[in-house]
């Protein structure tokens, strides 16, 4: 989680380089700039860092790409709810409408929410920080699912788990790290 958080801007990197396409990352990033380089993340606890748990579906989802949603200094309830409906179906999230406050979802429909945001910003390279942790049985083979489509349609994807079983079949290729360090591929 620490070095993820590093390589996507939310904390200083104490040493390494980041690359992405071959192009290297400057050391001052931040999560706009990786945003912006189409790179997401989707965090551990997503009450605290993934979510406005007040917001609406419909608002968590296109915070990423509030840009997008506006008309000059107004925001177009049109387009933002076309992307947030569009996601909702898409990840099959379990609401009455996409104005339902995020907070009254399950965890996994949370966890979906999250990933909408990231989807919708149109992110091509992914991490996923314990993305089944605290969700049922179901949204875990739902979130799985999810995972395998996006890969196969060429999306990036980097789990971190401490679930060996979920590691060992959701992974092309596993490394483990200990104080910071890969010690095995």
């Amino acid at each position: 989680t620490e070095v993820v958080e590093a390589i996507f801007g939310v904390t200083k990197a104490d040493s390494g380089e980041v690359y992405i396409n071959g192009k290297l990352v400057p050391n001052n990033r931040s999560p706009r700039m990786m945003m912006d380089m189409n790179f997401g993340l989707l965090p551990e606890d997503r009450q605290k860092q993934g979510l406005h748990l007040r917001w609406s579906i419909n608002h968590n989802t296109s915070l990423p790409i509030i840009d997008e949603c506006t008309n000059g200094i107004f925001l177009s309830g049109k387009k933002e709810y076309e992307i947030s409906n569009k996601m909702k179906e898409l990840l099959a999230i379990k609401a009455p409408t996409v104005d339902t406050h995020s907070g009254a979802l399950s965890g996994g429909n949370q966890q979906k929410v999250v990933v909408g945001k990231q989807l919708a910003a149109n992110t091509k390279i992914i991490v996923l920080d314990e993305p089944t942790k605290g969700v049922d049985v179901g949204s875990k083979a739902q979130i799985y699912q999810l995972m395998s489509d996006l890969a196969s349609q060429g999306m990036g994807i980097l789990m971190i788990s401490s679930e060996m079983p979920e590691v060992m079949n959701m992974s092309d290729r596993i490394y483990v790290m200990s104080e910071g360090h890969i010690t095995k591929e």
